[in-house]
């Protein structure tokens, strides 16, 4: 027996397409590391090459593939039948270990064949054989209260319009079932009442599971002094639920799933121990576009997905233009969650209605002073901890803040967060930027990851280790409620900027610990060269740092030696593949494996994201 220990559990291995699957390898151990999570390499092969389909979005848009992941989870929606074999190979430096698992993906013109498919408009070009049509149907509320049913396939026309008003659209009853379309084009499901659209579940209905929503346009018509949301599952717990190219605009709100919404329905329950709902589980959101989002001053607060799930994928969607809102995306609480291969833009900057926010924000529930969950209907007698979260292959364009934000850097409240990783990122500005990176959290690794900090404001700063929020009075253990990044490991990172300026590429606050700094590139050829102006640690406090000097770019190394990149000033991540520079086999072997292209390492090893 070798030194890993391989565990993989699978949400599910049948099922209809789409078939969305989850697959957690985080029970694996290892007797070489005691950072499993963080020190081996898993690899994902699908066994589904989709005529070699590739995400649209992300970093590595149009070559990430679709049938291939990294990391200690993944998932994959599977919308061909048929038995494919999904292979997870785990490698820690030296050894490797690997396992396979059977998926069974059944034909949905089976399992909905005859009257359990219903195709709604005025004509019946590209509805399935022997599907039950129904014409004069334009109320999409009307529409899933008559036909929605367990089994059942409710496809609407496309490129036809069906309204919502008041009430809206409520899906309120068990799967396998789908909502889509037909024929050419996408449904158009239109908000006439400045209202939700789609709600999902209800107080009576606490274990719905296994439905897909797909191939819709969610048309809100306009999203100032908008109230109305998209989706949102504010009746109560729903679990295996498929968002699937979806495109969402010109609303208040995209897509909300708060723990609220679960604490109110179990309220209402009668509360106690045994609550009828719990968290959303198995909740996959793919291959969407959401833009025009915001309510203004008096509407929706605005935000392009508000999610707290278990199992959680977020992957291959767009998020754009919250500016009349808030985050494109805002994650209030995760355990186990995948959000890979994104593009995310437009996040207000400070003079949007409710000022500037982050494009990326990853929070954990708020806690009461004594540990325990301020919502004891959702964890009864439990720590609402996030942890477990991948976060890879995205591309977070910065508006005038933060990129991304790991744990909330403004509201003083006990928050935890814990084992995550940040891999394969790209980060970019098109305003003037505070910085790319915050962390306030223990057991981070932060790796392979490209921060270009050109219009960054005034410190072009990239990764930003944050001191804890001490707060007297507040009732939080030592007075701390909000513990400082601890436990840090940030490995082979590019940084670049075309500014003049400070630049500093990692800043240690105070409190930090545990930290090491291996094999970071950085060029900023117009920076400021007064001493300090330029670094690629910035630790005012001298704090322990396990870091090489040889390893890392030195400040003279940052303001005038050219790591040869494939482009002099790279605007991409193709531009940063070093070339005849110190970087070039500069480095020391790491955890970082494999490289931003997915290429492995091999000595002798360079510094920075890419190999040459």
């Amino acid at each position: 027996m070798g030194p890993i220990t391989l565990s993989l559990t699978v949400s599910r291995t049948s099922g209809v397409a789409p078939l969305a699957v989850f697959f957690d390898a985080t029970a694996t151990t290892s007797s070489l590391t005691t950072r499993p999570f963080h020190e081996i390499e898993y690899r994902w092969d699908f066994g589904d090459p989709a005529g070699g389909a590739t995400w649209s979005a992300g970093s590595r848009a149009g070559v990430s593939s679709k049938n291939l992941a990294m990391g200690p989870m993944a998932a994959h929606v599977f919308e061909t039948p048929g038995t494919y074999f999904v292979t997870l190979t785990a490698f820690d430096g030296t050894n490797t270990d690997t396992t396979t698992v059977p998926i069974t993906v059944e034909n949905p013109n089976d399992v909905f064949s005859g009257s359990n498919t219903i195709c709604l408009g005025s004509s019946f070009v590209g509805c399935p054989d022997g599907a039950q049509p129904v014409s004069n149907v334009t109320d999409f509320a009307n529409a899933l209260t008559t036909y929605a049913a367990p089994g059942r396939r409710l496809l609407f026309r496309g490129g036809e319009t069906f309204t919502v008003g008041s009430p809206q659209a409520r899906l309120r009853v068990n799967g396998p079932g789908i909502i889509g379309s037909y024929g050419t084009g996408k449904a158009r499901i239109v908000s006439t009442a400045n209202a939700t659209i789609l709600s999902l579940s209800s107080l009576t209905t606490p274990n719905l599971s296994d439905w897909r929503i797909m191939d819709l346009n969610i048309d809100g018509q306009t999203r100032l002094e908008n109230f109305s949301t998209a989706i949102v599952s504010d009746g109560g717990g729903f679990d295996q639920l498929t968002l699937l190219r979806l495109d969402i605009h010109d609303i208040g709100s995209g897509i909300t799933f708060g723990a609220a919404f679960i604490q109110d329905a179990n309220v209402q329950a009668g509360g106690g121990l045994n609550n009828p709902h719990h968290l959303w589980d198995q909740l996959a959101i793919v291959d969407n576009t959401i833009r025009r989002i915001g309510g203004g001053n008096r509407g929706n607060p605005g935000l392009g997905s508000f999610l707290a799930a278990r199992r959680m994928s977020y992957m291959g969607n767009v998020v754009d233009d919250t500016t009349q809102g808030e985050h494109p995306v805002r994650v209030q609480h995760a355990s186990r969650f995948v959000f890979s291969n994104n593009s995310l833009s437009g996040a207000p900057d400070s003079s949007g209605p409710r000022g500037n926010k982050e494009t990326l924000t990853i929070r954990a529930l708020n806690s009461a002073p004594g540990g325990e969950t301020n919502y004891p209907f959702v964890f009864p007698g439990g720590v609402a901890v996030t942890e477990n979260v991948l976060v890879s292959d995205n591309e977070l364009v910065i508006n005038g803040y933060v990129g991304a934000a790991l744990n909330d850097v403004t509201t003083i409240t006990d928050q935890r967060i814990r084992e995550v990783i940040f891999e394969r990122n790209w980060y970019r500005a098109t305003a003037a930027t505070s910085n790319a990176l915050d962390i306030r959290a223990v057991g981070v690794t932060v790796r392979n990851e490209i921060i270009d900090t050109t219009g960054f404001t005034p410190g072009h700063l990239g990764i930003r280790l944050m001191e804890a929020i001490i707060t007297p009075g507040w009732g939080c253990p030592s007075d701390v409620c909000m513990v400082a990044a601890s436990d840090v490991r940030v490995l082979n990172n590019s940084f670049y900027s075309a500014d003049p300026g400070n630049f500093n590429a990692v800043r240690l606050e105070s409190g930090v610990s545990n930290i090491t700094i291996q094999n970071n590139l950085g060029y900023a050829p117009s920076a400021d060269p007064l001493p300090l102006s330029v670094t690629m640690i910035s630790n005012p406090r001298g704090l322990p740092v396990t870091a090489c000097a040889a390893c890392n770019s030195s400040a003279t190394q940052i303001s005038t030696t050219s790591p040869g990149w494939a482009i002099t000033a790279p605007r991409a991540p193709s531009g940063f593949r070093p070339a005849g520079s110190y970087a070039v086999g500069g480095g020391i072997p790491t955890t970082a494996f494999s490289d931003f292209n997915l290429n492995l390492r091999a000595a002798p090893y360079d510094m920075g994201a890419v190999n040459h």
